[in-house]
């Protein structure tokens, strides 16, 4: 099975500090049963200056929750005028 990659662009502090809180959200939304829990990885690169968040999974399913998760908390913050 192929590994399922979620890049996030990280433009500022504020976003940075959402996706952090968006990864804590996600986990605990999803340890009601630690045996079905999905497993993933975060990791941060620098790209031409750029920060970016690969978030990794081993399934489609939990990569496509996240990601509508951190759309819907980047939204948020884009509508609080951040």
């Amino acid at each position: 099975m192929k590994d399922v990659l979620v890049v996030v662009p990280v433009r500022n502090g504020e976003e940075d500090e959402l996706f952090g809180e968006t990864v804590n959200q996600f986990v605990e939304q999803n340890q009601d049963n630690a045996e079905d829990a999905p497993f993933m990885m975060v990791k941060s690169e620098y790209r031409s200056g750029e920060l970016f968040k690969t978030v990794i999974f081993e399934d489609s399913r939990p990569a496509s929750q996240f990601q509508s998760l951190w759309r819907r908390q980047r939204r948020k913050l884009a509508a609080s005028g951040h």
